[in-house]
């Protein structure tokens, strides 16, 4: 015959869990009773609990407010983040409009319109075709796969334009001119529009 298991030794955690309801336990039974003997007290633990879930759902509209509102907030040389890009300009046009962005220190404009003169030029040379709905990473493979010798300059220019739109970073100037660079090692290899 075997004998019976010991008792498991209950962890420090456990034993505080528990000493921590026992006194939520108390606290709910000692007010109950205090409620329920005085009409007062009740409406005062109503009026406390009720300010208390006020409070919680003020702290909770104030935090998405914060949020929201530090999501649209500018910063310095992007003021115009989330503005629309014209769709399938020219690709001379769009090099224009990206040194144009670029001298009035909106970096991060001025790479998101090389990214769409890489990708104009990309379908007017009938190598990749436009798609809106692909992401940049898409776009790589398919250089890759229709251009492969101008994927080197296109993956660098897609890198700065995917660190402009999906990772939100701010632009410099250095960035701007690597970004520049990489699209001017790009375009004759891609189908020169000039």
């Amino acid at each position: 015959r075997s004998a019976p298991p010991a008792p498991q030794k209950r962890s420090w955690l456990e034993i505080l869990l528990q000493r921590l309801a026992d006194l939520w336990a108390k606290f709910i039974d000692r007010a109950i009773e205090k409620g329920s003997a005085s009409a007062g007290f009740g409406d005062v633990l109503a009026i406390l609990a009720i300010a208390a879930a006020a409070a919680g759902l003020l702290y909770l509209i104030a935090r998405v407010a914060i949020a929201f509102a530090a999501r649209r907030s500018p910063r310095s040389g992007q003021t115009d983040r989330g503005s629309a890009i014209e769709s399938l300009i020219d690709p001379e046009q769009a090099y224009e409009a990206a040194r144009r962005a670029a001298e009035r220190g909106s970096f991060g404009r001025a790479v998101t319109l090389l990214f769409q003169a890489a990708l104009i030029t990309l379908d007017r040379s009938g190598r990749v075709a436009y798609d809106p709905a692909r992401t940049a990473g898409e776009y790589r493979r398919a250089v890759r796969e229709n251009a492969a010798s101008a994927a080197s300059p296109f993956d660098e220019l897609a890198r700065a334009f995917t660190n402009v739109a999906y990772a939100d970073n701010a632009v410099s100037e250095r960035d701007w001119r690597s970004a520049d660079a990489s699209f001017i090692a790009f375009e004759p290899l891609a189908g020169a529009w000039r």
